[in-house]
Formats: structure tokens, C-alpha cells, sequence
């Protein structure tokens, strides 16, 4: 694998790319398959296709050359097969019999080994190596790229929601509302990407659709959702648009973390998932700083303005430059081009035998019932989502609480106000690194080979980060004052996106080791119910600052932060005696 980028590889699999393979009917070898552009892939599975349908060659006097043997073709489609392919894969389907079927995985690093796939079982073997399909044999670069894009995104989305604060006193005056009222267009539009990995959940997992055919959709209804919010007529009229905006701007907030996973292995989904979470992190952030000075010179409505210039700029990007990522919606297509070339219509891929297994009433239970369940019933999901939610309520709370603090205290303007949230993205910044430092030193070691790790090791960073919260509310509430620079409540507020960071990463990581049989119900319900607390507590902050003050008002959101503070060791103590009591967590780890 070379980690030199053509252009063509660099486009491949867009959406811009399979407008042209279409208009061009894939006669050129730039817009063709890498099975498509391999003569020897496609001569073997037609001569294996012929030989299956020519009526003068009977099934039991087939030859097949592997590896210098001949192999009575009886013989390589059962007892070969056997020893080779692991049974797993047919046995967790319950498929007992399985003549005629070949299972499509991505191709192997070793030639011999494909020789004999390709020539004698139609079987691709599950070893991820040089196959250019494969997201994970991606070069380096062009995971960067990728990444990026998501990142790029991610961003659109969660500056579409908190952009919309900077503009709430134009609301106000606008329609004749209450401050609180006012506050709903947030609380609104966090609902609808709360709400909305539980429809796009499930849509995804479907191996036609894959994420493409979701994310660049919903992103264009995105950016035209932006066009009524800013010419609403009525409160009603700005509330529904925001949620349709938050809905459709949902898919990559729930799942866009699965694209990172989808192009790195096991022991290095924890820097993706580190880097996806700074964005979400500094998204919300960039939002009103962005935001700020347009709105103070030009109005309320240039807050939606803003966002549908960014969500087109962001479209155009995807169409040209986003390929698809999931390895069930690739090896789908590329079973269903074997069958069109082979005739054979045997080729099937995993995640078509796990569509015909699970139900549709499955599928319904882990996004909309199971989150719930294990909510309910798992104390370890339920306080660490706990916790989560009041983490990521408490920073949809500081942009609303630095208004208030830089507006009456220090006297800033609005575009001012909105620069004083740099701290936020300093504090996850400068977390980043010896965090990175921290994981492949201290955690990554204890990884098997397979990829599994105890989960509570995941839980050191959290230990730390939980001191973060509390402090940087009484640094910002002790030092927010006209006696003392405006500078030192910034450098306070950087710790608490640092701790929140170590906090959201050591989480994750847990849950999803923890449960991974489950991964989706749990990260569903993590998403949800911090959006829940990312929509509410942005309305509680109006009136308890103005009667509480900023130090008041911060000392009681530090008390609650404080209570939270021993999770983290009970969890790394106990955790184990939890998991082995658990009907849905994994053991013996």
C-alpha cells in the first residue's frame, strides 16, 4: 500500500463520481470498480459461473487448481472450505447449508490466498489488507482528507445550533417574546438532532442505503431549512424550521463518529473518536464567535444566513470529495455486481444475512426501546449518561452565561462577548496532545490481539477530568469581575472543555466496551440524552444568573459538578462486579 494520492483515488466512490460513471456507462477504467478493472477477478468468476451452468459438466467431475493441487471442485466448495473459512460468520446466522452461497468480504493481502478465493470457492477472505475498497487500507492522506470533511461537517451542523444564541435579544424584539421564549429556537433545534440518530439509525444499517445516500441529503434539506428561519414571519413559523434544521443536521452527529471507526482499526478508534469530539467541542463554540459580529452589524436573521452559506459550501465539498465509508453498503455493491457478472446470484455479503436475520422489530428495539432499557436498568450506562448529559448541558450553558458575565460585568459587546468563548477551544486544544500521549503509552499496551481491553482502564482520563468541571465553575465565578482582567474567567473556562474532553472520551470508550453488543442502543441513548440536557438547560440560565449572579449561580452548578466526582473511581472499583451481574454487558474481560 503506497501512501501516494491520485486524484481519481482521491474521488472515487463520491457522489460527483458516480454521476460521471453513470453518464459514462463505467467505460473507463477511472470510473470503474476495482473489481471491474481486474480481467483475472472478473475471467474467474465468469469461467466459475460458466462452468456451474453448462449442463455437459457435471458437478462432481470439476477440477480446480489451488495452490499447485487438484482439488475435486466437491471437495474445495465443503471439506476445504471448512478448514478455511471460519464457521462463525454462517453459524451466527444459523445457516446450516451453505451451497450456492459465497460470502463477499474484502479482498486479502496474500496473492496465493486470493488465487484460491477467486478460482475455486468465490470466497473474498476476511483479511484487511490491500483491498483499495476497504476504508482501512486507505493511504494516510486520504484518511486525513476524509476525516476533514466529516470534521467540516460536524462543524456546520453544531454552528447551525449554537449560532442561533448570539441572536436571541433580535428575536426578542422581533415577535414580542420572553427571553425564554426566546431560547426555545436552541432548545428546538438540539430536540430535533437529538431525536433524529433514532430514525437515521436505523436507516443506515440497511447495507442499500449505507451514509452517503443519508448524510448529503439531509445536509441540502440543512441548508434550505436555513432560508424560512431567516425570513420566519412568526415564533411558530422560526421554531418548526429550526427543528426540521436540527433533525435533518442529525445523521453525522449520531453516526459520524462510525466514519472514523470505519477507516481506522480497534486500538486506534480512540484518536478518532478524540478528534471527532474536539470538533464537537469547538463546533458550537465557532458558532457564536462567527456569529457574533455579523448579527451585532446586520440583524438577527444573518445567524441563518450564515449557517445556509456554510451548509452549501459543506455540500458542494461532500458531493465532490466524501466517499462512502461503510464496509456493509461497499461489499453490497460489490456482491451485486458479481452476480450481474457471474450470473451467479449466490454472492451475498454480511450484512445482507444479518438483514435477513434480524427483524425489523430488532431493528426497532435497539434504536428506540433498548436505549431505554439499558438506561433503566444498567446502573453503569445510567450515571455515566447521567453525567454526560449534565456535562454536555453545562456547555450549552456557557453560551449563555458568558453574555451575561462579559455583557454586565466587563461590558463587552456582543461580537466581543462571543471571542471570550475562544477559552473553550484552547482548553480541549491543549488536552489533545498529552492525552494522545497518555493512550498509547498507559492503555493502548493492554489491548490482546483482538483488539478487546478491560473497560475500566478506559477510565483513568475520567478521573481526572472530573476534578476539571467543578473547578473552572468556582475559577469563573470567583474571578468573573470588574476588579480582575477579563483574561482569568477565560483561562477558567478553558479547563472545563478539557475535563469535559477526558470526561466524553473515557465514557464512550467505556460504554462501547462494555456493551458491545449493543454499541448502537448505547450510543443512541448517550446522544439523546445529552441532547435532552443540551436543550433544557440553556432556558434555566436567564433566570438564575439574574437572580443568583454569575458567582452565585456558578458555586451551585459547581455543587452539582462536585457530586459527580466519585463516578469515576466507584465505576473503576466496581465496575467489573457490574458487568459480570449484567444481562447485556460483556464478561471476562
Amino acid at each position: 500500500m503506497t501512501n501516494m494520492l491520485t486524484f481519481n483515488e482521491f474521488v472515487r466512490d463520491t457522489w460527483a463520481w458516480h454521476v460521471i460513471r453513470a453518464v459514462t456507462r463505467a467505460k473507463y477504467p477511472a470510473f470503474q470498480y476495482f473489481d471491474e478493472r481486474h480481467p483475472l477477478i472478473r475471467q474467474r468468476y465468469t469461467e466459475r459461473s460458466y462452468d456451474r451452468s453448462n449442463s455437459g459438466v457435471s458437478q462432481a467431475s470439476r477440477h480446480t487448481e489451488v495452490r499447485g493441487f487438484s482439488l475435486d471442485s466437491e471437495k474445495a466448495d465443503n471439506d476445504f472450505l471448512n478448514q478455511t473459512i471460519s464457521r462463525t460468520t454462517w453459524e451466527k446466522y444459523g445457516i446450516e447449508n451453505r451451497r450456492g452461497l459465497h460470502l463477499v468480504e474484502f479482498l486479502p493481502n496474500d496473492p496465493e490466498v486470493q488465487k484460491y478465493s477467486l478460482s475455486s470457492i468465490h470466497h473474498l477472505t476476511p483479511e484487511l489488507k490491500h483491498d483499495e475498497q476497504n476504508p482501512r487500507n486507505w493511504c494516510v492522506l486520504k484518511k486525513a482528507i476524509v476525516s476533514f470533511h466529516v470534521c467540516l461537517l460536524v462543524i456546520a451542523v453544531y454552528a447551525g445550533a449554537s449560532i442561533y444564541t448570539v441572536g436571541t435579544h433580535g428575536v426578542r424584539e422581533q415577535f414580542g417574546v420572553s427571553e425564554v421564549v426566546a431560547l426555545l429556537g436552541l432548545t428546538v433545534f438540539v430536540l430535533g438532532y437529538g431525536l433524529g440518530p433514532m430514525v437515521w439509525g436505523p436507516l443506515s444499517e440497511i447495507p442499500q442505503i449505507g451514509r452517503n445516500l443519508i448524510y448529503i441529503p439531509a445536509l441540502a434539506v440543512f441548508g434550505l431549512a436555513q432560508i424560512p428561519i431567516a425570513l420566519a414571519t412568526s415564533i411558530g413559523m422560526l421554531f418548526g424550521f429550526r427543528f426540521l434544521a436540527g433533525f435533518f443536521g442529525s445523521p453525522v452527529l449520531g453516526s459520524g463518529g462510525g466514519i472514523l471507526i470505519d477507516m481506522y482499526a480497534s486500538r486506534k478508534h480512540t484518536y478518532a473518536l478524540a478528534s471527532f469530539s474536539l470538533i464537537g467541542i469547538c463546533g458550537p463554540t465557532i458558532g457564536p464567535i462567527v456569529g457574533g459580529f455579523a448579527v451585532e452589524l446586520k440583524g438577527w436573521a444573518w445567524s441563518a444566513w450564515i449557517v445556509s452559506w456554510l451548509a452549501a459550501w459543506t455540500l458542494a465539498v461532500l458531493i465532490f470529495f466524501l466517499p462512502e465509508t461503510s464496509a456493509d453498503n461497499i461489499l453490497y455493491r460489490r456482491a451485486m455486481r458479481l452476480r450481474k457478472v457471474t450470473g451467479d446470484s449466490g454472492f451475498v455479503c454480511e450484512a445482507q444475512l444479518r438483514a435477513d436475520y434480524t427483524s425489523g422489530t430488532e431493528v426497532f428495539k435497539a434504536h428506540l426501546v433498548r436505549p431505554f432499557t439499558l438506561f433503566l436498568t444498567e446502573p453503569a450506562v445510567f450515571f455515566l449518561n447521567l453525567y454526560s448529559a449534565f456535562t454536555y448541558g453545562l456547555m450549552y450553558i456557557w453560551f449563555e452565561a458568558f453574555p451575561l458575565a462579559y455583557g454586565e460585568v466587563y461590558h463587552f459587546g456582543t461580537g466581543k462577548q462571543r471571542i471570550a468563548l475562544l477559552g473553550l477551544i484552547v482548553g480541549v486544544l491543549l488536552t489533545i496532545p498529552p492525552f494522545f500521549l497518555y493512550y498509547r503509552k498507559r492503555i493502548e499496551p493492554h489491548f490482546d490481539r483482538d483488539g478487546n481491553i478491560e473497560p475500566e482502564k478506559h477510565l483513568h482520563p475520567a478521573m481526572v477530568g472530573c476534578l476539571f468541571i467543578p473547578a473552572s465553575l468556582v475559577w469563573f465565578g470567583w474571578t468573573a469581575r470588574p476588579s480582575i482582567s477579563y483574561l482569568v474567567p477565560i483561562v477558567g473556562s478553558s479547563l472545563f472543555t478539557a475535563g469535559g474532553l477526558l470526561l466524553y472520551m473515557s465514557i464512550l470508550n467505556y460504554l462501547t466496551e462494555s456493551y458491545p453488543d449493543h454499541v448502537s442502543s448505547v450510543l443512541a441513548g448517550n446522544e439523546l440524552f445529552n441532547s435532552i440536557c443540551g436543550a433544557t438547560f440553556p432556558l434555566l440560565i436567564p433566570p438564575m444568573y439574574y437572580k443568583f449572579g454569575v458567582l452565585g449561580s456558578s458555586m451551585i452548578l459547581a455543587i452539582f459538578a462536585v457530586a459527580f466526582v466519585p463516578l469515576p473511581f466507584i465505576l473503576y472499583m466496581r465496575g467489573a462486579r457490574l458487568r459480570k451481574q449484567s444481562s447485556y454487558a460483556r464478561k471476562g474481560m
